[in-house]
């Protein structure tokens, strides 16, 4: 039978820190989740379940949009190369066994530590459109997130507005540059007269607890 090839890093992290999830910053900032393994799972299949997904103990946060099996296994064990990422399946997590073609350990609910680290961001949702805002800052500062209209009305579905108002409300956060990202509302968006660059808007600074910041709609929410 065939064995995965495995290599041990140079310099390999240690097994408490990761177990502990002392590698990724402070637990207060919710920077990840740890995401139990449901029979067997593969790091690839993980991070395409996950990738976007509302955290269901928690949806004012999602597992990161952008995420594949090299982000995943970067950010557990800080290397995307196959053979190192074996070693701490077999060493950290206690994988024993295999995919169909032998090169790769897979996940096991059966493992000694039956677990990975998944990398989260802050999410607020639009109402009853359940449209997702997604927050691209690791921080549990921001509180809400929504709009508003011109009579200070908070507004579940942004339908035929010239305009309308983001209502950002943060904690602790005076002087923190986020962006956040308005491409999943599926329409365009103008801010001081600049069309956002992809629906983003970038290294917004957080001056108040409570910002309020007018968005021009070109195609007046049609």
């Amino acid at each position: 039978m065939k064995k995965p090839a495995i290599k041990k890093p140079l310099q390999p992290l240690l097994l408490n820190d990761w177990l502990t999830g002392a590698l990724y910053g402070s637990r207060k900032n919710k920077s990840h989740y740890g995401y139990c393994i449901h029979g067997d799972e593969s790091i690839e299949s993980i991070a395409k379940k996950l990738a976007g997904q509302r955290i269901k103990k928690d949806e004012s946060y999602c597992y990161e949009k952008e995420l594949d099996w090299k982000k995943l296994a970067q950010f557990n064990y800080g290397t995307s190369d196959p053979s190192e990422i074996n070693w701490y399946l077999s060493n950290f997590n206690g994988c024993r066994n295999t995919d169909s073609s032998g090169n790769n350990f897979i996940l096991s609910s059966n493992d000694t530590n039956p677990f990975l680290w998944i990398p989260v961001s802050n999410t607020a949702f639009a109402g009853k459109t359940g449209t997702s805002l997604k927050i691209v800052v690791d921080t549990s500062d921001i509180t809400s997130v929504f709009f508003e209209d011109e009579n200070s009305k908070k507004i579940d579905i942004i339908e035929k507005n010239a305009y309308v108002f983001l209502i950002i409300e943060t904690r602790n956060a005076i002087g923190n540059k986020i962006d956040i990202d308005l491409s999943d509302m599926k329409t365009e968006f103008k801010h001081n007269g600049n069309l956002l660059d992809n629906s983003i808007l970038h290294d917004l600074e957080i001056t108040s607890d409570k910002m309020k910041l007018k968005l021009e709609i070109p195609d007046g929410g049609r």
